[in-house]
């Protein structure tokens, strides 16, 4: 069973709000200790970068035509389909067994 997530809101402590410093700039586990016991690891959560999306060039437009097209006749895509189907059909075989 997955236990819940609590969230803190540490903005009103310094002491928190140093502690968020810290493991930002740790980039990588942060361990709490308490009385010589180790009782929590902290880890920054991952950011996506948001990016903005890049107007299509007459280069792209080129290299994209250059590419249409380009597996025609080296793939048969009925039998990739039925091959795809017949695969998932297949029993699960423990790791190292062929």
């Amino acid at each position: 069973m997955v236990a819940e997530r609590t969230v803190v809101d540490v903005d009103q402590s310094a002491d928190l709000t140093h502690l968020v410093d810290l493991v930002r700039t740790a980039r990588g586990v942060t361990i709490l200790r308490s009385n010589g016991e180790e009782v929590a690891e902290v880890r920054p959560l991952k950011r996506t970068r948001s990016r903005r999306p890049r107007s299509r060039t007459e280069s792209d437009v080129e290299a994209f035509r250059a590419v249409a097209g380009a597996w025609k006749g080296l793939v048969d895509a009925d039998q990739l389909i039925a091959d795809i189907y017949a695969d998932r059909d297949l029993e699960i075989r423990e790791p190292g067994e062929r």
